[in-house]
């Protein structure tokens, strides 16, 4: 025996209950890359943007020399370091750090 066709209710009750499903699972994947990004070092262990801060090859963008520079913003995509704003040590300029494209942004 045909086994019956489902009703446009019953249909649109299954659609429901798959959609819930898969809403679900999306936030558990969500949540799940939300705690692997947290633990990541570059959003574990920003600089102290109370301490003097330098690395090799950042130098001030005025070309004042100075390799110190005070933290403003550090910011970080899917865990990785982004960009930074920094002010220098030296003269005070503030200035934008690539660290993609490892050069000043103006």
């Amino acid at each position: 025996m045909a086994e019956k066709p489902k009703t446009f209710e019953e249909l649109t009750q299954d659609r429901a209950k798959e959609w819930a499903q898969q809403q679900a699972r999306a936030a558990r994947e969500i949540e799940a890359f939300q705690a692997e990004v947290k633990q990541m070092p570059d959003v574990a262990h920003p600089p102290d943007p109370r301490q003097p801060w330098g690395e090799d090859g950042i130098a001030c963008a005025q070309r004042c020399g100075s390799e110190g520079f005070k933290v403003r913003r550090f910011v970080t995509v899917n865990g990785h370091r982004h960009r930074a704003e920094l002010v220098c040590l030296g003269c005070g300029d503030v200035g934008t750090w690539d660290f993609n494209e490892n050069r000043w942004l103006r």
